[in-house]
């Protein structure tokens, strides 16, 4: 090998170990970064043209990454994503129901009907008759109280769920400019790496927002589409909008309505189902309680016979309702339990006797009173309580499935995340090791262009 030759192999070894001491050192910078791939020298032989050796170069900058791994990761992350979104949705229905306290409704219900049998044994007292008015809109208000609450979680969840697909939208465009930014630096012969890393960020985030599916190209782009739509590749993004249709939420692309996400897992799934499925559910039981808690009074109160005024009980008086306009009877006006105002402006309205013109009858408050204990058909043949207590174990049941998911997706994501630090995290004694490897390589080098310099001191002062 002559001299030239020796120089020339020894310099371009030293600068090879010396790109391998910056990517060694590039690593361990990194090495709290979380998003942070690690990367490997591969090193290979550089052969002149009589095939004899020439040193060493940097063949391929490598990122170490499982993409199986790195699947389940997105999947279990939306999985949880969804039933932490869930368990915290309910958690504010919880607030709102207040069960079990003294302000739950069932507590009022059975204050409401204790009344009435009160007044079965005073059937002539203002005051009992007053507690049974005070009792009734303790009740009305309540649901009322109930109904507001679920319209405001709606509201809230509406709101958030604009502001998450505002984020989605985002991503796909950060992803369709990554991939462009990959692309020409991978065709200008430089490796991507680190761009990688920033669009493997920004994939992850999205797939905390709904279950996403991942494909890399042959040019090295990665191909998203959200739950089951095309959502971005090298050259377009598709951006998304929230529609909502007659009361029931979904994600469609801004460009065609009819196209529509199937969600399945993420934020926006937890969202869209609570605000399509649970809440209209949750609302229609407690709709459903309030209406035959007040047509099942009703009906025996019409029977009844006011306190004698001006020489005359009256009968056929409702408790609960009002006229609606049109001569219809209703006793919900929207979201309120409407008490007769007849009846709360004089409570002597109230029909507690079953005859005419005999104030001391009960018989009726005592009818209504039973009614606590009586199963109604329009409530799956429950009483109020029982069925009140169905709405609670459905609620219940929801918050525990959500409650579960988010503790065994929590535990399936922390071994996928410990197997992913495993293969990509950097060990900080293995870039040291392979530091001292290189350094002692670039040391080699440069003995060597010592020598070679040495050799050429010598062959120039022989020609002199």
């Amino acid at each position: 090998m002559s001299i030239g030759r020796l120089m020339d192999t020894a310099t371009k070894t030293m600068q090879t170990y010396q790109e391998a001491i910056d990517i060694a050192s590039h690593n361990i910078s990194n090495s709290g970064n979380t998003n942070y791939t690690r990367q490997k020298v591969v090193f290979s032989p550089v052969v002149a043209e009589n095939a004899s050796g020439a040193g060493v170069k940097i063949s391929d900058i490598q990122r170490i990454r499982d993409t199986l791994n790195d699947t389940q990761v997105r999947q279990y992350t939306s999985l949880n994503s969804n039933a932490q979104t869930s368990a915290n949705n309910l958690s504010q229905i919880e607030t709102i129901i207040s069960e079990p306290t003294d302000d739950g409704i069932s507590n009022y219900i059975t204050s409401f009907f204790n009344t009435w049998s009160s007044l079965t044994t005073d059937p002539t007292s203002t005051s009992t008759r007053s507690n049974v008015v005070a009792a009734a809109q303790q009740v009305s208000g309540r649901f009322q109280e109930i109904f507001s609450g679920l319209d405001k979680v709606k509201a809230s969840v509406s709101d958030d769920m604009t502001v998450k697909v505002n984020q989605m939208n985002t991503d796909l465009q950060q992803i369709t400019t990554l991939n462009k930014e990959i692309f020409n630096t991978q065709v200008g012969g430089n490796k991507a790496n680190d761009l990688q890393d920033q669009r493997d960020k920004v994939i992850n985030d999205l797939s905390t927002l709904a279950n996403i599916t991942v494909s890399m190209d042959d040019k090295g782009c990665a191909n998203v589409s959200v739950g089951g739509i095309q959502a971005a590749d090298m050259n377009n993004y598709n951006q998304f909008k929230v529609l909502n249709d007659n009361g029931k939420v979904k994600i469609v692309s801004i460009s065609d309505n009819n196209t529509s996400v199937c969600l399945n897992d993420g934020k926006l799934a937890a969202d869209v189902d609570l605000y399509t499925n649970k809440i209209p559910s949750y609302y229609s039981s407690y709709q459903n309680l309030a209406t035959n808690f007040a047509n099942s009074v009703n009906t025996i109160h019409k029977t009844g016979f006011t306190l004698e005024q001006n020489g005359t009980s009256s009968t056929n008086i409702n408790f609960f309702g009002k006229d609606d306009g049109t001569g219809n009877w209703e006793v919900m006006d929207g979201e309120q339990l409407v008490i007769n105002q007849d009846i709360v402006n004089n409570p002597a309205d109230i029909a507690a006797s079953d005859t005419a013109s005999n104030d001391g009858n009960g018989n009726i408050a005592s009818k209504i009173a039973a009614l606590n204990d009586t199963k109604i058909s329009g409530l799956n043949n429950q009483t109020f309580i029982d069925y009140y207590n169905s709405i609670l174990s459905q609620v219940g049941s929801d918050k525990t499935s959500s409650d579960n998911t988010v503790s065994s997706s929590n535990l399936i994501l922390q071994q996928l995340q410990s197997q992913t630090s495993s293969v990509s995290g950097v060990s900080m004694d293995e870039e040291m090791s392979n530091i001292l490897i290189y350094q002692r390589g670039y040391q080699a080098a440069s003995k060597i262009v010592s020598i070679a310099d040495q050799l050429l001191q010598t062959l120039i002062g022989m020609l002199t």
